[in-house]
């Protein structure tokens, strides 16, 4: 923890990721800073109830839309319902985030895509859970749990990616979306290859599995997704890829820890079990921090996303 307690020696920027990640992953106050989190002027809080409003009102049409085929049409989207809204909603905020900062004026289109994320979030997991051999997900038996049946949940997450796909017809991020959901995929193979082998990954190879796997997904694309919406030049999208991508290893970093347990159990070659991640935390807080300063100053209130 030596690296973590000298939060107070480095940039602003970088001494905010640092304390984050301590509090939420050690859950202990940085007694060595009187650096306060910063108060935030946009609201995540306000943008995931919106964005679950959205949800709702969708798979409730989409409710109507499946009875007619079997009353299972009706009981998948209860069962979706039930669970959608128990996230942390990040991607979808993030979309709203980036557009609201860029001062986009998209605002149909942009809920429009962050529900679509957190359809296929949602799904991801749904799928995840099977090859992960979970029971619970956000407080709920997984669904596969709840249908007793492993096939029936992967249908469920089939829905939820041709639901997500149906709201990002026609719009100017599905060919983007759809190149790094490819990549998710195939990340998400060598996830199972790494946890099939005996070998240890190394530390590259680790980090490059977190980049494609969460980190373009969850951060690069829903906030290149709302620069994309509010017409930002190349040069901005492509500095919020850069971003997402460190954002995001900083968050993987955090949930192996907390899933310290769960990953010896399904035998996951993390970071936070085979190497020390304090100096991989504070370089990648660097870069943040880099990255930052060449956006709008509103770029600093990311930080609540971690």
């Amino acid at each position: 923890m030596a690296q973590l307690a000298c939060a107070h020696r480095l940039p602003r920027i970088i001494r905010d990721v640092v304390q984050l990640v301590e509090r939420s992953v050690w859950d202990r106050e940085v007694a060595s800073s009187t650096l306060a989190i910063p108060t935030y002027m946009y609201d995540y809080q306000s943008y995931k109830q919106k964005i679950d409003q959205y949800l709702h009102a969708f798979l409730i049409s989409k409710r109507k839309d499946l009875l007619h085929i079997h009353k299972d049409g009706e009981d998948v989207i209860n069962k979706i319902l039930s669970i959608i809204s128990e996230g942390k909603t990040i991607r979808g905020s993030l979309v709203l985030f980036t557009h609201d900062v860029l001062k986009g004026n998209r605002k149909k289109e942009a809920m429009r895509e962050a529900a679509a994320f957190e359809l296929i979030q949602t799904g991801f997991l749904v799928h995840d859970d099977i090859i992960d051999h979970e029971e619970i997900r956000r407080g709920h038996p997984c669904l596969h749990i709840q249908y007793k049946n492993e096939g029936k949940a992967i249908c469920a997450g089939d829905l939820l990616f041709f639901l997500a796909f149906e709201l990002l017809k026609a719009s100017p991020i599905q060919e983007i979306s759809n190149n790094i959901f490819e990549e998710v995929t195939a990340a998400q193979i060598v996830d199972i290859t790494y946890s099939m082998q005996q070998t240890q990954p190394t530390q590259k190879e680790i980090i490059s599995l977190y980049k494609y796997k969460t980190a373009r997904y969850s951060f690069s694309l829903p906030m290149m997704a709302g620069a994309m919406l509010a017409k930002a030049d190349m040069t901005t999208i492509h500095l919020l890829e850069l971003l997402g991508e460190s954002m995001g290893i900083i968050f993987q970093i955090k949930n192996d820890i907390k899933g310290t347990i769960s990953d010896k159990r399904e035998d996951k070659k993390t970071l936070i079990r085979f190497y020390d991640v304090q100096p991989i935390i504070t370089m990648y807080a660097r870069y943040v921090n880099n990255y930052i300063k060449k956006l709008p100053p509103d770029f600093s209130q990311l930080l609540m996303f971690l």
